[in-house]
C-alpha cells in the first residue's frame, strides 16, 4: 500500500515587485500564494520543511521581480521539485491581492511528475 502525504502552505502573504504594468515596477505589492505539495514516502526521518519552503519562496520573488505570475510558478515549481526531489505533485497558486478593487486575480499551476516506484 502507498500512502500520498502532502504538505500545504496557504494564505501565505508578502510584498515583492510582480507584474509588467509601470506603476507595478515602481512599488512592491500584496500578493498571497498557496501551496500543495505531495509526495509518496520520504527517507527515514526526511520531511519537508514548510518554514524552509516559504523562505525559498519569498526570497525567490523578492529577487527575481517577475514580469509575469506564469514566469513565477514555473521558475519556483522547478527550484521546488530540484530541492525537493520526491515531490510527485505539486500545486501552486499566486494572487495579486489588491490589483483589482473587486476581486483577486492570479494565476496556478498543478504539475504531475512521473514516478519510477
Amino acid at each position: 500500500m502507498k500512502t500520498k502525504q502532502a504538505v500545504h502552505i496557504h494564505n501565505l502573504v508578502f510584498e515583492t515587485i510582480l507584474g509588467i504594468l509601470e506603476f507595478e515596477r515602481l512599488k512592491p505589492q500584496k500578493i498571497s500564494m498557496n501551496l500543495d505539495l505531495f509526495y509518496t514516502e520520504l527517507p527515514n526521518k526526511a520531511y519537508l520543511d514548510y518554514m524552509e519552503i516559504q523562505e525559498i519562496i519569498q526570497n525567490t520573488m523578492r529577487e527575481k521581480q517577475y514580469l509575469l505570475i506564469e514566469d513565477a510558478l514555473k521558475d519556483l515549481s522547478q527550484i521546488l521539485k530540484t530541492r525537493y526531489k520526491e515531490i510527485s505533485e505539486l500545486f501552486l497558486k499566486i494572487s495579486k491581492l489588491e490589483i483589482s478593487p473587486n476581486s483577486q486575480v492570479g494565476a496556478s499551476v498543478k504539475i504531475y511528475y512521473e514516478t519510477n516506484l
